[in-house]
């Protein structure tokens, strides 16, 4: 709308009474914002970061394996497995602070007569060349992957040479003789004495780049390029593996008056032999960025590595461009040199190509593989120089090689000074390719260079159904996604910097800060956008559920506020999937183990649940409220929310809650008769329902529901509260009384409160059960699972109380878990129920998240939960599920302290910040993401993302003034409304 102008405002309303004159709104237009920044280097210089750690040369790593249910295998320099579905034990990566380190680490590894069971990946039988133990320690000396051997000497047909890929526990065995790799740390080897580290932030995980939903690469802090799932290996395959690809790297050279060179890796500990390491490398990570910062004395320039990949919220077509961006910057602080400096990266031929050479526009190097297996397609790595606001290919600089090893290709790059040799033909030897790009940087002066990974892997499979990959529809091949992603490089960070903002409240303490920004990398880790536009994600990284109604509902408000398209698919899925009998199914393509062998995606295998079909209803609610077409949606999916009604109903005919039935926590089986968690979920879902019904005209049946939400509060005070909380289940067969208080209970109460659906429920109650959750089950890393238990889950027994933490390892899920999501969900209903002081709720949620951030030093790979481990840094272990996103319910604390309510049907939006933090907040909504901020008695609304309509607007009970058409803005707008015309007038 154009902007009022002052004498029209002005002029008097028709009222006698003039303090209401002076309580009008004035609202200007401001006009569109435009980024302050008007290069591509303001733009990196303005990112921000919340965590920071480094990594020096002269730390050890390795894996060690500690007691764990199943997550995904991990691998650190051939250490480890590769796999998706791992269990009795996690393979975890820890620093080895060494106590007594031997520097001849082959000094006393050779133990006759032992053996080292497990982890071969090849034998060599005994042969000429292969007559005794010194034969394999050679020979696992100069293999890359070989970190432990064994020689059996014997006449046994286990005779010969067996190379390990990782250093099991010694035993004994007559005939054998085992050893370390010469160089290798290890306690198992016998040489070290070691206390296990964490290893800094960035080692264990970091910021997933790539696309969304199309595969992503990792970053690490000390220069690895991990964790790559860009070629179709994700976990929906029983036998797939992950896959780290150790010998793709970068590397840089400088040099002045070709009188002084020097070359290093940018890698802290290299794969390969004799590549020169750099000193050290800091880190820094925020969805969707990565930076390093290159710490190393013998270089003669500064330089600065930011990685990043597309993110724009409310818009998955322009993120989904499978490509990466490293740029360098590079600084000469010479006073009276220029120096020259050369890039270099090396990459492996990881999928087997055809070919194998220069790409098409010369300024970089080109894989491809024919066929349609997962891993058909081609990859591209190619050279960008950085003007002021866009990418040009760097031909002229850029040199190329196609060579047999890592080692050959960075020799040539060391012999001519930073540059390669433009050869290289495809055969079986050569199976690495390099890029080099090389500059001379004037004295005092900065330079920068973007290399740009990008791919093209179309074919991907489910169960051998081709399914392929969305961003096929808008990319012909890698080197198209690579001139798209460089040709948007300034749009892409430009949405970064916006998205940076919505996160980045500098009245948020930092914690909640760097968690929300990180929290959307779970998206594009688990999340698989397929040809023809289905989004699906996995239940996590080790288990390929696909979209359990019981994970999805935890992630769905992030989804909602940031991908409503996405979310939208899921909770379609549930309603045109919905079984005869009104069950919202929990399986979709296989449960943890894998697809089941033929095509199974989207394809419902029951498994009733008593959350399944509550949160259905919430999920369509939630829609309605919110959504610009929410009441279509809703009215299309009627039918189906009826039908899961009266499966709820049915279900809570015997004691007016649903009865008998397995919820999230399924790993512990049904819990009770009936217990709190399932009591909550119905409650709200009774209360959306009931508004549904009404809304379909269905009046009958919406007082129906009334009544059965009547009796169910009834029975939840009946049945399930003590006198100071809800107990956690309520056994039918029971003669004595159960005080057992689970986390989490009252999730469905955290919805009702989110969604304005009244329950009925005493919050009297509600707050005391809060207080005494947080006085039995609250521990320094979160809130534990459960406590006071004296029967077994099943009503089948009496046991001890569950009040204590084991102080030895375990296999299994026990009370004393930490349930990361219930923390956040104690923290959301303590800071809107008033229980205690924002500040004291927001420590609850600190405990989990610093947990990760500072005790784990691994945030960007949340667990479903965590437990003790007297061994482990803190005491403390990641116990079940990789890269999960039940902790995306995280987004309900800035609602929280905003007071945010919407209602799409009437367009009003209100707010009621808390006190401390009334001065700047976020605007969350399905239609468009945006903050507002406080300048006196004025708020300046701002758009980044979607848009925003609104007939009304509240903030703390005062309603603000708009024009006849009311508030409408789109993306880059800036707003502002006054709360006081007279004070604005007199100023």
């Amino acid at each position: 709308p154009e902007p009022l102008s002052l004498p029209r405002l002005l002029k008097a309303p028709p009222t006698t009474d003039m303090s209401l004159f002076f309580a009008f709104v004035f609202f200007t237009s401001v006009g569109r914002t435009v980024s302050a920044a008007t290069s591509i280097a303001e733009l990196i210089d303005g990112l921000q970061f919340r965590n920071f750690d480094a990594v020096r040369k002269e730390q050890y790593f390795s894996i060690s394996t500690i007691s764990s249910i199943y997550n995904e295998g991990y691998t650190y320099m051939s250490q480890g497995k590769s796999s998706f579905h791992f269990g009795g034990g996690l393979p975890y990566l820890f620093e080895l602070k060494p106590s007594d380190v031997n520097d001849n680490a082959s000094t006393g590894t050779i133990k006759m007569d032992t053996d080292y069971p497990g982890d071969d990946y090849l034998h060599l039988p005994k042969s000429s060349t292969m007559l005794n133990y010194t034969d394999c320690e050679a020979r696992c000396d100069g293999d890359d992957k070989c970190l432990a051997w064994v020689f059996d000497g014997t006449d046994r047909t286990s005779n010969g040479c067996w190379l390990k890929s990782a250093v099991p526990q010694r035993v004994a065995k007559q005939g054998d003789t085992s050893g370390c790799k010469k160089g290798i740390l290890n306690k198992n080897c016998g040489n070290l004495n070691v206390t296990l580290a964490t290893p800094p932030s960035g080692m264990r995980s970091s910021v997933p780049l790539g696309s969304l939903g199309g595969g992503n690469i990792e970053l690490r802090a000390d220069g690895r390029l991990a964790d790559w799932s860009i070629f179709n290996n994700e976990p929906e395959e029983k036998d797939g593996a992950k896959m780290d690809v150790d010998e793709a790297a970068f590397g840089i050279s400088t040099a002045q008056n070709s009188t002084y060179y020097t070359s290093v890796l940018l890698r802290t500990h290299p794969s390969g032999t004799g590549l020169p390491s750099v000193q050290s490398l800091s880190y820094e990570g925020a969805f969707p960025v990565s930076r390093i910062t290159v710490n190393d004395s013998s270089l003669l320039a500064n330089v600065q590595l930011t990685a990043f990949s597309q993110f724009e919220p409310h818009s998955p077509n322009t993120s989904i461009t499978p490509a990466i961006v490293f740029l360098f910057d590079i600084h000469n602080p010479s006073t009276s040199l220029d120096t020259d400096v050369g890039i270099w990266f090396n990459l492996p031929d990881v999928i087997e190509a055809n070919s194998f050479g220069p790409a098409t526009s010369k300024n970089g190097i080109l894989l491809a593989k024919g066929g349609n297996s997962p891993a058909s397609g081609n990859m591209t790595v190619q050279v960008f120089d950085v003007l002021k606001d866009h990418l040009v290919p760097a031909a002229a600089d850029t040199t190329w090689q196609v060579s047999d090893s890592i080692d050959a290709n960075w020799k040539t790059f060391d012999d001519l000074g930073g540059k390669l040799s433009n050869k290289g033909e495809t055969n079986e030897a050569n199976k690495h390719g390099a890029v080099a790009w090389s500059s001379t940087v004037p004295k005092g002066s900065n330079s920068s260079v973007a290399i740009v990974l990008a791919w093209f892997f179309p074919h991907r499979q489910w169960s051998a159904t081709e399914v392929g990959n969305y961003y096929s529809n808008f990319f012909k091949s890698a080197e198209d996604a690579a001139t798209v992603m460089a040709q948007n490089t300034t749009q892409t960070l430009d949405a970064i910097l916006k998205w940076q903002k919505v996160c980045f409240n500098d009245h948020y303490p930092e914690f909640l800060q760097d968690t929300l920004i990180n929290s959307a990398g779970t998206f594009g880790k688990t999340g698989i956008f397929l040809r023809d536009g289905r989004w699906r994600q996995f239940e996590s990284k080790s288990c390929s559920q696909m979209e359990p109604p019981h994970i999805h509902f935890y992630r769905a408000l992030a989804y909602n506020f940031l991908m409503p398209s996405l979310e939208r698919q899921t909770v379609e899925l549930y309603a045109d999937t919905q079984l005869p009998d009104g069950t919202i199914s929990e399986q979709f393509g296989g449960g943890c183990g894998g697809a089941s062998g033929s095509y199974d995606l989207d394809h419902p295998k029951g498994g009733a649940r008593g959350d399944d079909n509550g949160v259905f209803i919430l999920d369509v609610w939630m829609n309605f409220l919110w959504t610009i077409d929410g009441e279509q949606f809703a009215s299309r999916v009627w039918p189906q929310v009826y039908k899961a009604l009266l499966w709820q109903l049915k279900h809570a005919a015997m004691y007016g809650l649903t009865t008998n039935l397995v919820n999230t926590f399924d790993e512990h089986g049904q819990i009770g008769t009936v217990n709190s968690y399932n009591a909550f979920v119905y409650l709200a879902s009774l209360a959306a329902g009931e508004i549904l019904a009404d809304k379909a005209g269905n009046h009958t049946f919406a007082a129906e529901i009334q009544k059965a939400k009547e009796i169910g509060v009834r029975q939840l005070d009946e049945l399930l509260w003590t006198g100071t909380h809800y107990r956690s289940f309520w056994c039918d067969n029971a003669q004595y009384s159960l005080q057992a208080l689970q986390s989490d209970s009252l999730y469905g109460q955290l919805w009702a409160t989110m969604l304005g659906l009244n329950t009925s429920t005493n919050a009297t109650k509600l707050v005391s059960h809060l207080k005494t959750e947080r006085k039995w089950n609250l521990t320094p890393y979160g809130i534990r699972f459960c406590t006071n238990r004296t029967t077994d889950y099943h009503c089948n027994g009496l046991r001890p109380a569950t009040v204590f933490v084991p102080e030895s390892p375990y296999v299994g899920f026990e009370d004393f878990d930490t349930w990361e999501a219930h923390s956040y969900n104690h923290a959301f209903l303590s800071i809107y129920h008033n229980v205690t002081s924002v500040s004291e709720s927001l420590t609850i949620a600190q405990l989990v998240a610093d947990k990760y951030r500072k005790t784990l030093k691994d945030q960007w790979d949340y667990r479903d939960l965590s437990s003790t481990y007297p061994d482990a840094p803190g005491k403390i272990r990641p116990v079940c599920n990789s890269h999960y996103s039940r902790q995306l319910i995280f987004w309900t604390i800035p609602i929280a302290l905003s007071g945010q309510r919407y209602d799409a049907s009437t367009r009003a939006l209100t707010f009621d910040p808390k006190p401390g933090y009334d001065t700047h907040w976020p605007i969350l909504l399905p239609s468009g993401t945006g903050i507002i901020t406080k300048q006196r008695e004025c708020y300046k609304f701002q758009v980044l993302f979607g848009s925003l309509e609104a007939s009304s607007i509240t903030i703390r009970e005062k309603r603000l003034a708009l024009t006849e058409d009311g508030f409408k803005s789109t993306a880059g707008d800036t707003k502002i409304l006054c709360s006081s015309i007279y004070k604005l007038a007199k100023e």
